[in-house]
């Protein structure tokens, strides 16, 4: 059996060809790193980011 290529829309309103990858990220209370790992991990060519945050107390929610 022969799958045909899949192609995904991604949020910027770009294509892509193939696989699609999410990543999952948990966090808590990472507001220092929260912000480069998110720009690192879409720099790779994963599709989209879940940042779940487990209630930090500091800026993570919005540094990420």
């Amino acid at each position: 059996m022969t799958r045909s290529p899949r192609v995904a829309l991604i949020a910027d309103g770009t294509s892509r060809l193939g696989a699609v990858v999410s990543a999952v990220i948990p966090c808590l209370d990472e507001e220092e790193a929260i912000g480069a790992v998110v720009r690192d991990v879409l720099d790779e060519g994963v599709a989209e980011v879940i940042v779940v945050d487990g209630g930090s107390h500091d800026r993570t929610v919005e540094r990420a």
